[in-house]
């Protein structure tokens, strides 16, 4: 039984290892977006950062204001699009956000996402009163 247990140790020991030097050796770590609580005890991003995606392909884009997603145009007849997850949208190109979409769509308004991923209800009230601010 001593034997077995020792093995299973080794096993593993020798797994996570390997498993480490993999991982280190060919960055296959995800990059996380640095963050700060702002003066509203809101996390916010830091603004102007780019993040590689789980595959590697594109580019995710923290933009100058500090949320994930597109530059706006200009800040005139700007409409908020609060929310989680949904609407931040971070495995997909800022082109294919739905802020974008709704952008494009319509001319008149410029449309500007301000999430968070894993963001309460209460958070997105709070972000919303922020926003108005």
């Amino acid at each position: 039984m001593k034997k077995f247990i020792k093995s299973v140790f080794l096993f593993l020991l020798i797994g996570i290892l390997i498993g480490e030097i993999i991982v280190c050796g060919f960055s296959l770590n995800i990059d996380v977006a640095k963050s700060y609580l702002d003066k509203n005890n809101l996390i916010q991003n830091f603004p102007n950062q780019t993040e590689n995606y789980v595959n590697g392909t594109h580019k995710r884009i923290i933009n100058k204001y500090g949320n994930p997603g597109y530059e706006l145009k200009s800040l005139d007849s700007l409409v908020t699009i609060v929310g989680d997850s949904f609407i931040s949208y971070l495995m997909n190109p800022p082109e294919r956000h739905q802020a974008k979409y709704l952008s494009d769509m319509v001319s008149k308004y410029n449309f500007y996402p301000s999430s968070r991923n894993g963001a309460s209800f209460i958070e997105m009230i709070e972000r919303a009163n922020s926003a108005n601010n």
